[in-house]
């Protein structure tokens, strides 16, 4: 099942919408003091990183898996001209065999 925000929206829409939420979380990120302000760089960071590198992850992962089906249909074919290949090179060699 896909999320309605795929029907709706589309890849470059989305895309504007992480960065634009992503510089959001940057912009409201307070830092108090020095001692806070690494905690807080660090929450900005990893919140940064989920915004990004999550779509980014699923995007790989929803294209590695269309290739390797895509080669999987590849092999099968290949597998299926190899033996025809066989098949009539070995009909061809029977009537060789038959005619001389």
């Amino acid at each position: 099942m896909r999320a309605a925000y795929t029907q709706y929206l589309t890849v470059e829409e989305r895309a504007a919408g992480l960065r634009a939420g992503a510089s959001l979380v940057v912009k409201r990120a307070a830092f108090p003091s020095v001692t806070e302000g690494a905690t807080q760089v660090a929450k900005v960071i990893a919140t940064t990183a989920l915004l990004t590198g999550i779509p980014l992850g699923v995007a790989a992962h929803l294209i590695g898996r269309h290739v390797n089906s895509d080669r999987l249909k590849e092999r099968e074919l290949k597998e299926r001209i190899r033996f025809f290949r066989e098949a009539t090179s070995g009909m061809e060699h029977g009537l060789s065999r038959s005619t001389t």
